[in-house]
């Protein structure tokens, strides 16, 4: 696809970023064994190989860095012209209005939250070393972010430190190791701010089943069950509803569950789905266990090398609630991500995720 018949709305997100985030604990030490990268390790008194356990890097690589991997997404595929290259990063500037636009589209409601988490990341301010190619290491950042702001006061509390301030800023300077700017591995297809958009999906779904929540939480049997009669597609009975009751309460709580997480998993199993799905496919199915492994390894535990469920009705709640969030996608969007249906397959042993693209 050539350059200009890119619609507006879509980006390609060079797979390197998604493999950083999914990459899980067995995969990350193996890469690190045979020197293949890029590979975060702990401290320079470590061996070289040693690699930094997958749970810091993915706490490291959550909180503002998909918003910042979706905006740096978006410039590789509209502006790549505006992105200079340096010798272990790519780097490009903006006004903030605009990187904070390409970071949220129209999810401005989280403006505040992302301002906060890029002022955490200025604040932690701790190096890592990172292996980028099989015999280098660098010591510094994934990502580096810079404010720049003029006509300031010179005494020290009118300056830039806290989240109040900011709007002082007009211009933001991004940085990013450039192995995980490059489509020299593939990209995948999805729709801009795509990290905001799920986290607003997320927002209205709990609002929707707030009120049976609050019902139940009450005591209130009756209400539950109009709940439920509200929110069914058509006209059901008394005791279907009770049914459903049962099962969408049991959702719910995976449902707030996901909060914990920063909505994270959701995030990564879109882009675990994405990343390995075949050329042309218009039906593919996944491995759950695998699946869960990669995008949420809380539902699963290792035993003697081998990955079981921790358990397994809520990795299956999860997957019901990613599919009733990809229904929730605007039209553009949901054409973006190019997802029609996620779904678990009608099978005795619920280990399938059956997935139709458009």
């Amino acid at each position: 696809m050539k350059k200009r018949e890119i619609p507006a709305k879509v980006m390609h997100e060079p797979n390197p970023m998604a493999w950083a985030q999914l990459t899980p604990t067995r995969e990350h030490m193996k890469l690190a064994k045979n020197k293949t990268g890029p590979v975060l390790i702990e401290a320079p008194e470590r061996a070289a190989n040693s690699p930094l356990p997958i749970t810091k890097a993915t706490i490291l690589l959550r909180r503002a860095y998909p918003y910042i991997f979706n905006c740096a997404a978006y410039m590789l595929t509209h502006y790549k012209e505006r992105i200079k290259e340096g010798e272990f990063y790519k780097s490009f500037s903006m006004p903030a209005d605009i990187f904070y636009r390409y970071c949220l589209d129209d999810c401005t409601e989280q403006t505040q939250y992302l301002k906060e988490e890029i002022h955490y990341l200025h604040k932690e301010n701790s190096s890592k070393h990172i292996r980028v190619s099989q015999d280098r290491i660098i010591y510094g950042y994934p990502v580096i972010v810079t404010f720049s702001y003029t006509n300031l006061k010179t005494s020290k509390d009118e300056r830039i430190k806290n989240i109040d301030q900011d709007k002082k800023v007009d211009m933001v300077e991004i940085q990013i190791l450039k192995e995980l700017m490059t489509y020299e591995h593939g990209y995948l297809n999805v729709p801009r701010a795509f990290y905001a958009k799920i986290r607003r999906i997320y927002k209205k779904m709990r609002s929707n089943v707030q009120p049976l929540i609050d019902s139940k939480n009450k005591g209130d049997y009756r209400e539950v069950i109009n709940s439920i009669k509200n929110m069914a597609d058509e006209p059901i009975g008394l005791e279907e509803a009770a049914r459903a009751a049962t099962v969408i309460l049991a959702q719910c709580n995976v449902l707030f569950n996901i909060e914990q997480g920063d909505f994270h998993k959701i995030y990564l199993a879109l882009e675990y789905i994405l990343i390995n799905r075949k050329r042309g496919a218009k039906k593919q199915t996944y491995n759950l266990l695998k699946l869960c492994e990669k995008c949420a390894p809380e539902y699963t535990r290792e035993v003697g090398g081998k990955l079981y469920y921790k358990d397994k009705k809520t990795a299956c709640r999860f997957i019901l609630i990613m599919g009733g969030m990809v229904k929730m996608f605007k039209p553009e969007d949901k054409d973006a991500i190019g997802i029609e249906k996620i779904d678990l397959a009608d099978t005795d042993s619920w280990d399938t995720v059956e997935v139709f693209f458009k």
